[in-house]
């Protein structure tokens, strides 16, 4: 099936189940579910005035030595990119695995043919998270210290194909713009 169609099918099923709040990990556990999870809910509990629709579990590697020559500078490329293109500001792709959706929204974004369609092998996670921000949906972020990062993980092969798909996530996010 693949990861998109199979994480797309799992967010449709968890909808079913009529919750408040849905919590999106990747399975790689590069954030522990466990560590994920205490730290949304504590988030949510500091904030409860605020209206909480998304919540981005975002990735700091507090020592920037293990991030490799190329993902600083995709990571930089890209940081540029969405604040001048999107008018994004503050965010890293790399950091969607992790989410947290209200009901509501994940409903409502399952439902964009952008997304219906979308099969690529990375980026769903990202495409959500922008399209998210252009229907301007609020937006927040829980800073996630290191996680289980691996840097041997991290190829610059990966690393070159991930910011990839991103970027292609991009083009599909400004046609989309363009056209809705």
């Amino acid at each position: 099936m693949g990861i998109v169609t199979s994480t797309k099918r799992l967010l449709q099923t968890a909808l079913s189940l009529g919750p408040h709040y849905i919590l999106k990990c990747d399975m790689d556990t590069d954030v522990p579910h466990k560590l994920a999870i205490s730290m949304f809910l504590e988030f949510i509990e500091q904030n409860r005035s605020s209206k909480i629709q998304i919540l981005i579990g975002e990735r700091f590697v507090a020592d920037q030595s293990q991030l490799s020559p190329l993902e600083i500078s995709e990571q930089e490329k890209m940081r540029v990119y969405l604040m001048e293109g999107l008018k994004i500001k503050n965010y890293n792709p790399v950091s969607s695995g992790t989410v947290l959706f209200t009901k509501s929204v994940i409903e409502q974004l399952l439902q964009l043919p952008i997304v219906v369609s979308y099969d690529m092998k990375w980026g769903l996670d990202f495409l959500l998270c922008l399209l998210a921000h252009q229907l301007n949906f609020p937006v927040q972020k829980v800073t996630i210290t290191n996680g289980n990062y691996s840097p041997s993980r991290r190829s610059n092969a990966k690393i070159k194909a991930q910011y990839a798909a991103y970027y292609n996530v991009l083009q599909l996010v400004e046609n989309y713009k363009k056209h809705n």
